[in-house]
């Protein structure tokens, strides 16, 4: 209840250059598939998070 909604969030995060990434076990626990994500959007593991929040210019990790 505290939170923007969440097509709030992608808004912000796609007009901010951000990428969205969910975690490939949150996506199995829940039988998300790649063909069931908004477009620019995936799925991946540990190793793409660190990546991701280890670059130039990052911002924000939200999980």
């Amino acid at each position: 209840p505290h939170a923007a909604p969440l097509p709030d969030l992608i808004e912000g995060i796609q007009a901010g250059g951000g990428t969205i990434t969910v975690c490939t076990q949150c996506a199995a626990r829940r039988g998300i598939e790649e063909k069931d994500l908004i477009e620019g959007a995936r799925i991946a593991g540990a190793q793409v998070f660190v990546s991701e929040i280890m670059a130039d210019g990052v911002q924000a990790l939200v999980y």
